[in-house]
């Protein structure tokens, strides 16, 4: 839209932002999308609010990680770096996930957080997750970070 065009959101009567009905992300196989009822409280594990899309590797799959997308207000915490994501402003962070008593087995923990066009302080939030659940695992743990960093650059919004 360029030469200054403004879109207008005619649902919401306010001139400058369309308005945001979703997001996309391409994520190739084995992934799928959990049901509803299947992913119920699973977004207070991934530390976010809202609407939650839980994807998971099909079964049988053996890729030892899933995927948590859901909408927030703010970004929690520290430890951010900036990136760009669909063209907007986007945070990114990369930590081991290591809770004593929690989980027997190391991992990584990715999460980008995308601001929501047209909003104040309202935040999509990806967490992937993957374990390492061998000594050897380390150079697929990488590999499969590196295959989210690669699936976040296909994220993009959806509109009315």
């Amino acid at each position: 839209m360029g030469g200054g065009a403004q879109r207008v959101d005619r649902r919401a009567g306010r001139e400058g932002t369309v308005g945001v009905t979703g997001y996309r992300l391409f994520l190739t196989a084995p992934w799928e999308k959990v049901s509803a009822e299947d992913s119920a409280g699973w977004g207070a594990l991934a530390g976010v609010t809202g609407g939650v899309d839980v994807y998971r590797p099909a079964a049988g799959s053996g890729v030892p990680a899933a995927l948590v997308v859901g909408l927030g207000s703010g970004v929690p915490g520290t430890g951010w770096e900036a990136a760009e994501v669909a063209g907007g402003a986007a945070v990114r962070r990369e930590r081991p996930v290591a809770e004593p008593g929690r989980l027997p087995v190391a991992g990584r923990r990715v999460e980008y957080a995308v601001e929501v066009p047209g909003t104040r302080g309202r935040w999509c939030v990806a967490v992937f997750s993957v374990l390492e659940v061998a000594e050897a695992a380390q150079p697929l743990t990488a590999s499969l970070v590196e295959w989210f960093d690669t699936a976040m650059g296909t994220f993009g919004w959806t509109y009315d």
